[in-house]
């Protein structure tokens, strides 16, 4: 599972950043103030991620150390049914047993992934709803409060290919944000 496709999300997510609070009435004299962030600085930088996907990923971890465990056991168990075969070793009884027992830990197999695995991905969805959600009203907040038209993303997958390094807010936003989830 690839937790850090959330980065795809994050790239159009701050284009709709709150207003300056008061709506121009036209007039020529309205200023647009635009900021940007680097999106990969929130992955480094942003507790409520990091904290998030390290979980997720632990958790990751112990589900595949589970399948690799019932794999090994199963390569063995259908190594020594090849052997005992090639050696003519076995009765139907026990061609029956060694099958029956393969069955079982690809079953096993199957039933972690089913279950512990549409967890994990039911987590890792409900994880990137809440970073969106979370990233999207601090956004807001921080526009608002600094006066801030439009925030932007750039990266790897942004449509932005220059913008002047004065108008980087990564580190302030983030810094924000991290204030925030301590509230």
């Amino acid at each position: 599972m690839k937790i850090l496709g959330v980065a795809i999300v994050m790239v159009a997510l701050l284009a709709s950043c709150g207003d300056k609070g008061k709506k121009s009435s036209g007039s020529s004299n309205s200023s647009l103030n635009i900021a940007y962030y680097v999106q990969d600085s929130i992955a480094e930088n942003f507790e409520f991620y990091k904290t998030n996907t390290e979980e997720l990923r632990a958790d990751e971890e112990v589900i595949n150390a589970k399948l690799t465990e019932l794999q090994m056991e199963g390569a063995k168990l259908a190594q020594m049914y090849e052997s005992k075969m090639a050696q003519g070793q076995l009765a139907p009884n026990g061609q029956k047993y060694y099958q029956n027992e393969i069955g079982k830990i690809q079953k096993e197999m199957q039933s972690i992934q089913e279950s512990e695995g549409a967890v994990l991905t039911e987590r890792g969805a409900e994880f990137d709803k809440d970073l969106f959600e979370k990233m999207d009203t601090y956004a807001k907040e921080y526009a608002k409060e600094n006066g801030l038209s439009m925030i932007l993303t750039k990266g790897q997958l942004s449509s932005i290919l220059y913008i002047d390094e004065s108008m980087d807010i990564t580190m302030d936003l983030i810094e924000y944000m991290n204030e925030q989830e301590k509230k």
